[in-house]
């Protein structure tokens, strides 16, 4: 089963350590880091923002 985490660290000694979890568990689980970019954009007209 897969799942997505969204974790939300406040410094490069956070991300770090999320890094070597992710490492410590790469014999055990196929772990994939998605490419691109993850924001989040709060308004009413998501649609106009979205459009091509």
């Amino acid at each position: 089963m897969k799942y997505l985490f969204i974790v939300d660290y406040e410094d490069d000694a956070e991300r770090k350590r999320i890094d070597y979890l992710l490492e410590k568990w790469q014999e055990r689980a196929r772990i994939l880091k998605p490419r691109g970019l993850t924001f989040i954009i709060d308004t009413e007209d998501v649609s106009e923002f979205a459009e091509p």
